[in-house]
């Protein structure tokens, strides 16, 4: 039996984020600056389930969009690979389905799971990747022109469109006006504040009155933060590492700024939202102790995207609509007690409601074989409702496809029912997020300086004028 990466042991350990590091076979290299102690965890091959480590830098070609590949000779390997592990039971028993029979046709299929980084890099650097890739870096492979312009292939469908797919999934596997990726696998609600009931009881709060500001959210923090007579972090509120709570776009969307505008290639990091942000998030730091929560992520287990939530460990966190369906699958025991609600702003907006949409991706490598074979295989897992219902089952996930919504029940999963009520309620919504090519770089950064905030190495300031600096020169360096 294969060993299996999910999107908690995946992000952690570097998989396939940094495939943008060798993209640009020929250009030069400079080294990224190193993430903090208290953000490195172990590597960890856990069997389920979005940040990724910092892009090492890459000086990127001029490279113009290219024309979809013309349809490869029947009887072609299709080859598929993928940064998760937590597919691998749907695409299991869908490829034993009639549907996926009649999208293979005469080709074969080698679908490859939990596939890390040096084996993507390599295989992208000799010219010889494969035919499909997700839970990857879309938008690092997409500026630097090293996937196929699907637009042709789009519009020749019979099976799929546009229109089938929540418009900002869609928007989002597009760069500089060409289709590079096809949404579908999964795609929805990415924003809101999941917490255990159980823990939050132990605690003496209130499951039934959730705190919705950073301010309210720090006191439960505290509340819910345990350590043994010898100071050992035993339980701690919220990681504010963890899932989506570090995110640059999480940290704009919750303070109301744009930290990257895309037309422009500016990034605005040194303001004064990012810099609060900074400093409450550091509080949280503080009061687990820098050390001791750097010892709780080094524990076997607890390191991963989410993972200490399912041991119990983390008693909230700050998670996408994927989570109750994913905690529900992996540790049922767990998700009997998890509650949903909106993710937290800082009180001078308290009331906001935020959300954001986004999704993931088919994208096709420039050199695969068959991109022809791997597009109508797309087709099938992308915009089939065979495929959504096969995923939501064994995975958790919903595709990107408004009309497959109204088959499933909002109620299914603990938590599951605030997501859905979220898409109609939210009154501020996160356009096109994760567009930065230097995204994760950032979202390294500025782990590393919460880290040194709480150890009183660096004030909010000049930490977030440090981060600034550093992303300007990456920019360059990559030859954006």
């Amino acid at each position: 039996m294969s060993k299996q990466i999910s999107r908690r042991a995946f992000l952690r350990v570097g998989a396939l984020a940094a495939a943008g590091a060798t993209l640009a076979a020929c250009a030069p290299k400079a080294a990224a600056p190193a993430a903090p102690a208290a953000a490195d965890a172990p590597k960890v091959e856990a069997t389920k389930a979005d940040a990724a480590p910092a892009v090492e830098p890459t000086k990127a070609p001029e490279v113009a969009p290219t024309e979809a590949p013309a349809p490869e000779t029947a009887g072609a390997l299709v080859q598929w690979w993928v940064g998760w592990g937590n597919l691998t039971p749907a695409v299991e028993s869908l490829q034993k389905t009639p549907e996926f029979k009649e999208a293979l046709g005469a080709n074969t299929f080698e679908f490859k799971p939990s596939v890390n980084a040096e084996a993507m890099l390599t295989a992208i650097a000799g010219g010889t990747p494969p035919d499909g890739a997700s839970n990857v870096d879309y938008v690092q492979f997409m500026a630097k022109g090293s996937v196929s312009d699907i637009s042709d292939l789009v519009k020749a469908s019979k099976k799929l469109n546009k229109d089938m797919f929540l418009p900002d999934p869609w928007a989002n596997g597009q760069w500089k006006g060409a289709q590079y990726g096809l949404p579908g696998l999964e795609g929805g609600p990415n924003y809101g504040l999941n917490y255990n009931a159980e823990l939050v009881k132990a605690a003496g709060l209130d499951p039934a009155a959730p705190p919705l500001t950073w301010e309210d959210l720090l006191e439960w923090h505290k509340k819910l933060t345990i350590k043994d007579a010898s100071g050992n972090l035993k339980q701690i509120g919220l990681d504010p590492y963890d899932a989506m709570a570090g995110e640059p776009d999480f940290a704009a969307a919750s303070y109301g700024f744009t930290w990257y505008d895309e037309d422009a290639g500016k990034h605005n990091i040194n303001n004064p939202g990012m810099i609060e942000h900074l400093r409450i998030t550091s509080e949280f730091i503080k009061e687990a102790g820098p050390d001791q929560l750097a010892g709780l992520r080094q524990v076997e287990g607890n390191g991963g995207w989410g993972a200490s939530y399912n041991t119990k460990v983390q008693a909230m966190i700050i998670e996408g609509y994927w989570h109750p369906g994913e905690t529900k699958i992996q540790k049922p025991e767990v998700a009997v007690n998890n509650m949903a609600t909106w993710a937290p702003v800082p009180a001078s907006r308290a009331g906001k409601k935020i959300q954001m949409f986004n999704a993931h991706y088919v994208i096709f490598p420039k050199e695969g074989k068959n991109t022809q074979g791997m597009f109508n295989l797309s087709e099938f897992f992308c915009g089939s409702d065979v495929a959504a219902a096969a995923i939501w089952k064994e995975v958790g996930w919903l595709p990107a496809r408004a009309s497959f919504y109204d088959t499933v029940k909002s109620d299914e999963y603990p938590g599951l029912k605030f997501y859905f009520d979220s898409v109609k309620q939210a009154d501020e919504t996160l356009r096109r997020p994760r567009r930065s090519p230097i995204h994760w770089f950032v979202n390294t950064q500025l782990g590393e300086m919460r880290d040194k905030i709480a150890r009183g190495q660096m004030t909010p300031e000049d930490a977030a004028a440090e981060v600034q600096k550093r992303a300007d020169t990456e920019w360059k360096n990559q030859g954006y």
